[in-house]
């Protein structure tokens, strides 16, 4: 993540903010949707573990009327990381 210089007008040094530069893809509806089903959870269930406000949100985001902000991305991206290395674990775990 970048960081940037928070102006400051009047006394007071400048702070280091952390900015986010994640972008949402195109086919952000579709991928939300086979995340969901692969992880087996609920609307209510894939908000609660991204911290988004309700299951309302996540219906948003899936029939394309909302677009997943960049930081929410984020969050569903590591969602995926996580999903995949339990899913290569489990697999050499069987060998």
């Amino acid at each position: 993540m970048a960081t940037w210089y928070r102006r400051t007008y009047g006394r007071g040094r400048r702070r280091l903010v952390a900015v986010c530069r994640a972008t949402v893809p195109a086919n952000y509806a579709a991928t939300l949707v086979g995340l969901r089903h692969r992880l087996g959870l609920s609307q209510q269930q894939l908000a609660a573990a991204v911290g988004a406000a309700t299951k309302a949100v996540v219906h948003q985001w899936k029939s394309g009327k909302r677009k997943p902000s960049p930081v929410f991305w984020l969050r569903i991206e590591r969602l995926q990381r996580r999903a995949r290395a339990t899913v290569e674990r489990a697999g050499s775990l069987n060998r």
